[in-house]
């Protein structure tokens, strides 16, 4: 009788488990996820949705960092014109984006399912 038991509870953690994968599903994490990595007087905001870490680079500010997936960050940078190179891990596409932040203001970026296949 206690492999029944213990039968049961393997299936109950392994059904349990979620499976990382692409979303197209737009939904953040929630604020908790956010970590503010630096202040500024504009901000750059980068959400993962997508079951696996990406790299981003800073390039103007030789700066770089990873991102796990369900999580975002949110970088403090001065006002003006920038760019962000993303990479998905492992050894995965790169997309290039530029963008500008005037005083105050936040960029978002949601990285999620469709983000390195479309060019908007």
């Amino acid at each position: 009788m206690n492999w029944i038991r213990g039968f049961g509870l393997f299936m109950f953690l392994v059904m349990s488990l979620s499976f990382p994968s692409c979303s197209d599903d737009p939904a953040e994490p929630s604020v908790g996820d956010c970590e503010l990595v630096t202040q500024g007087e504009s901000y750059l905001k980068i959400t993962n949705t997508c079951g696996s870490q990406i790299d981003m680079f800073l390039e103007d500010f030789a700066f770089g960092a990873l991102i796990n997936n369900n999580k975002c960050e949110i970088f403090g940078m001065p006002e003006g014109s920038w760019s962000v190179e993303i990479t998905r891990r492992p050894n995965g596409p790169t997309r290039t984006l530029n963008f500008s932040v005037d005083m105050g203001e936040t960029h978002a970026i949601a990285v999620n399912g469709e983000f390195f296949s479309s060019r908007n």
